[in-house]
């Protein structure tokens, strides 16, 4: 699934719950945010193992996991950083994932509505 259309997001102390909705596909994750580990559905229904913590006023989410394809083993690593706007209307994420094929970066931005 590529980036989400639509995000609802719902934050508890202890952890936070992602829904993403792309079309008429939808996902749901969820996060510890102690820094425990997670485990949501990832590549191809994969479990992808997730611990995530708060920085200051960012909330820091990182996995990396590893698994076999018909070419070898891959490891994959992800980090997501979550930032709000001054007035809290505005969420940015800045993704980065590294892969044996390389490193892809990019930000995403959502409105609340």
């Amino acid at each position: 699934m590529g980036p989400a259309a639509e995000l609802f997001i719902t934050q508890l102390s202890t952890r936070m719950t992602i829904e993403q909705k792309v079309g008429d596909q939808a996902r749901t994750s969820s996060y510890g945010l102690d820094g425990s580990e997670s485990r949501n559905q990832g590549m191809m229904g994969r479990d992808f193992v997730t611990t995530t913590s708060w920085s200051d006023d960012t909330l820091v989410t990182k996995g990396k996991n590893s698994f076999s394809t018909p070419m070898g083993e891959m490891t994959i690593e992800t980090t997501e950083v979550r930032t709000l706007s001054e007035d809290g209307k505005r969420m940015t994420v800045a993704l980065t994932t590294v892969t044996p094929r390389g490193t892809l970066s990019r930000k995403l931005v959502y409105d609340k509505q």
